[in-house]
């Protein structure tokens, strides 16, 4: 059996994991969980469980593996991995090493305390809590300790493949500096460009990028680290490998988000640079779920969505991306979260990340994404083998005034209305995959659907409407909904799948 691998199906980007493709419906847990078992085992698996996940995205921090030089302990690794093995878990192992969030604060405390590190600094000299990605020898530290934690996976791990993937650090960037000014930014800027950008000669970051030269040569510095580390851990054991993106906002000026990270923008920049790295997924908290899925989604022919808000609109947001998309994974941020009602929200910790809050309401979110996921799960094989096909139909509420879709069928029209949205609620959201002539499932949550003949003088009858599942590649019938619900079939805040035979009369 091989390891853990992308491959392309037919121009699709595919997660094959025990040589079978596979989604994974994930939750990431709290940046400081992992760095306890005991608080693994009372206070995360428990909660996390019953979100019905495939896998669980867990961080492995820097500092804890190495805590003196070239002195490796990996008890709490092989602790997380016998869990996940307990509860049939897949993992996603995720780096914190030389940058969290743009910081570094989960570096060795010997490194921390070596005065030869280079820091970032401000404009003003100002040092910032963040190693340069200038200083060589930090990045190839943390590629040392990266390439002996994947050689630790290998070991511990290739017969039974509990760690499908790795992200490699977490939200890289500069905050609070549009340039690190630890280097001499003149000269920098007036270098010739590196060959990978095939320009002209004589081109420098300055002639090539204009007012923009200053990010795109932090991006491309943040990108030849990542590209050193990564490719280290490659060396050892190649399991795919990705970068999360924090996401440039509207208006967003560099250091309002880290400058230099995988935005959309530099998106092309770090796949040149950074080739060790299999895939650039952004960390989805904003609202145009579709805009910034296509621009990841469409030059890397995948989308990976390892960290995303906690609200309803995840749900919604989950069952559009796996069927409109080559979803690989969908994961909501702080699931241990989801079962606790009592929502306390931090507005410093919101200012800081740029987040609204209503993407960390998740009252009422754990049930409904459970059994979302509950339904899913059997559907996967299926999904994997019509998405992006022309019998599969998928449909998500764009805007307040957006009131449905007009979907052609085989054999009918299904006019598919969204209901108003207001306050937390799970946005209008689905997809309809047709299983032959007239006979199609529908998947989703508040919609109402309404079939009309595409003959004049022809109407659409139903054979036979049914609520079930869909497990082992076969359909499993529950209720036969036969009486008022066949005058409109109506989907509600609760995520069902139904199989809908059809006739004209």
């Amino acid at each position: 059996m091989t390891i853990p691998h992308l491959q392309d199906n037919d121009g699709q980007t595919v997660l094959m994991v025990d040589d079978k493709p596979f989604i994974g419906l994930a939750a990431e847990c709290h940046n400081s969980s992992a760095s306890s078992t005991a608080y693994m085992n009372t206070q995360v698996w428990p909660r996390v469980l019953p979100l019905n996940i495939n896998t669980l995205l867990v961080p492995v921090y820097w500092e804890m593996i190495e805590p003196k030089p070239d002195r490796f302990d990996f008890s709490s690794v092989q602790d997380l991995i016998s869990e996940a093995r307990e509860h049939q878990v897949k993992l996603v192992l995720l780096w914190f090493g030389l940058w969290k969030n743009g910081l570094s604060s989960y570096v060795p405390g010997w490194l921390k305390e070596d005065s030869t590190v280079r820091y970032a600094q401000k404009r003003d000299g100002q040092h910032l809590y963040s190693i340069s990605p200038a200083d060589q020898t930090a990045v190839d530290l943390d590629a040392k300790a990266f390439g002996h934690l994947m050689a630790f996976i290998k070991k511990t791990d290739t017969q039974q493949s509990t760690v499908i993937m790795v992200q490699v650090e977490n939200e890289v960037g500069l905050l609070d500096a549009d340039f690190d000014y630890s280097v001499a930014k003149g000269p920098a800027l007036n270098r010739p460009l590196p060959d990978v950008f095939g320009a002209a000669p004589a081109a420098t970051w300055q002639s090539q990028f204009g007012p923009q030269a200053g990010e795109y040569y932090m991006a491309f510095l943040y990108a030849s680290a990542l590209q050193t580390i990564a490719a280290a851990g490659k060396a050892q054991y190649a399991l795919p490998m990705y970068v999360n993106a924090w996401l440039e906002k509207p208006l967003g000026r560099p250091g309002a988000y880290p400058t230099g990270g995988p935005t959309v923008k530099m998106l092309p920049l770090w796949q040149k640079v950074a080739t060790a790295v299999d895939l650039v997924a952004p960390d989805l908290y904003v609202p145009n779920f579709e805009e910034v899925s296509d621009a990841y989604a469409a030059p890397q022919q995948a989308l990976l969505v390892p960290e995303t808000r906690q609200d309803l609109r995840t749900v919604s947001n989950l069952i559009y991306a796996i069927s409109h998309y080559n979803l690989l994974l969908f994961s909501p941020f702080g699931a241990e979260d989801f079962f606790n009602q009592d929502v306390t929200l931090d507005a410093h910790l919101l200012k800081a990340v740029a987040i609204d809050a209503d993407a960390f309401d998740w009252s009422k979110t754990g049930s409904v994404l459970a059994k979302a996921y509950a339904l899913l799960a059997g559907m996967l094989p299926l999904i994997v083998q019509k998405r992006q096909q022309p019998q599969m139909h998928s449909f998500l509420i764009s805007q307040a005034a957006d009131r449905g879709r007009r979907i052609k069928l085989a054999s009918c029209e299904a006019a598919v209305h969204f209901v108003k949205q207001e306050g937390n609620v799970s946005p209008s959201a689905g997809f309809i995959l047709e299983l032959s002539e007239n006979e199609f499932l529908l998947f989703g949550l508040n919609i109402s659907v309404n079939l009309s003949a595409l003959e004049p003088n022809r109407n659409v009858g139903l054979i036979s409407l049914e609520e079930g599942t869909w497990q082992d590649g076969q359909w499993h019938a529950g209720r036969i909904l036969n009486g008022d619900e066949r005058v409109r079939i109506q989907v509600g805040a609760t995520p069902q799948l139904l199989k809908i035979k059809t006739h004209l009369y």
